[in-house]
């Protein structure tokens, strides 16, 4: 879910941020259902690199406007879930959750803010114990997928990891 997210992000920045019109417009709100899978390699989360398959249902979009008929803002909801695989192909399937996002723009259509919250992380791991994340993520100061939260909490990373690596 992270790595969509991240690409979701940029996708929803590049197809909007040219939209203008000659007045203000209420918000249009889009609802797409469900999002073809997506596939990244991750590193820096584990002390080995994995894949992570995000699925996206439940995607809902809606696009606010300044009064000069620019994009203001973008609110995005889905449910999303995952699945990892490790470098010796042992597999973790995220339970999911439900997860927004929004993206503030100025009044020329430079994103000024992009934060997402709610469960990041849902993986019940072979021990009977569960790799879980939840809270708020700021965008704008990650470069790629997220596994942690910026605020809020997270436990089991190692368990994941671990998990993953056998």
């Amino acid at each position: 879910m992270k790595a969509t997210l991240c690409t979701l992000a940029a996708l929803t920045v590049l197809a909007i941020v040219g939209v203008s019109s000659a007045s203000a417009s209420p918000p249009v709100i889009t609802r797409i259902g469900a999002l073809p899978p997506s596939t990244v390699t991750v590193t820096g989360v584990c002390p080995f690199s994995f894949t992570d398959t995000s699925y996206l249902t439940n995607y809902t979009e809606i696009e606010f406007f300044h009064n000069n008929g620019n994009l203001s803002a973008v609110n995005v909801e889905f449910f999303g879930s995952d699945k990892y695989v490790g470098p010796y192909g042992a597999t973790l399937v995220n339970n999911g959750g439900h997860f927004s996002a929004r993206f503030v723009f100025d009044s020329n259509g430079n994103v000024i803010s992009d934060y997402g919250e709610g469960v990041i992380e849902n993986v019940p791991l072979p021990d009977g114990s569960t790799f879980f994340a939840a809270g708020r993520v700021d965008f704008l100061a990650h470069s790629g997928p997220v596994y942690l939260p910026d605020w809020g909490g997270s436990r089991n990373l190692a368990g994941f990891c671990a998990a993953l690596g056998a």
